[in-house]
């Protein structure tokens, strides 16, 4: 459990300064608040779509069914994360610094968005497989114990 949160602690980092980096010249609070709130429309994202995703899947307790929630809402969100953030932060970098023009900027962030949504939906059968598999070792190794 141990190895996997400072997994996820190390994707959030790699994330937060990739981020940092795209975002160029930007004032250092705008960079910081870009980064909070990034990580926070992702995670409610994340959450979102993982509620979505154990609609059916029945758990023996709420204890084992938070635990697998956070684990996999902070797994896809530092993921989710290292994948959207540092894309929008450039764009949104060339677009301040007038390398881009509006609409360009604007098609670029549509496209990505629509990427994300169609990721997000593959993502939402993968949360559904992952707890299931993780349900399954679960009642296997109690059946043994």
């Amino acid at each position: 459990m141990a190895i996997i949160g400072l997994a996820i602690l190390v994707v959030f980092i790699v994330s937060a300064v990739w981020i940092w980096h795209c975002l160029g010249d930007m004032e250092r609070s705008s960079k910081i608040l870009f980064i909070i709130i990034g990580f926070l429309f992702v995670f409610i994202v994340t959450f979102i779509v993982f509620q979505f995703s154990k609609k059916g899947i029945e758990y023996e307790n709420k204890n084992i069914e938070n635990i697998i929630q956070n684990i996999l809402v902070s797994l896809f969100t530092s993921a989710n994360s290292l994948i959207l953030l540092p894309y929008v932060s450039k764009q949104i970098n060339s677009f301040k610094l007038n390398e881009i023009k509006v609409n360009k900027f604007r098609n670029k962030i549509i496209l990505i968005c629509l990427i994300f949504i169609v990721c997000l939906i593959f993502e939402s059968g993968y949360l559904r497989e992952t707890q299931q598999g993780i349900l399954e070792i679960y009642h296997t190794y109690n059946n043994i114990m």
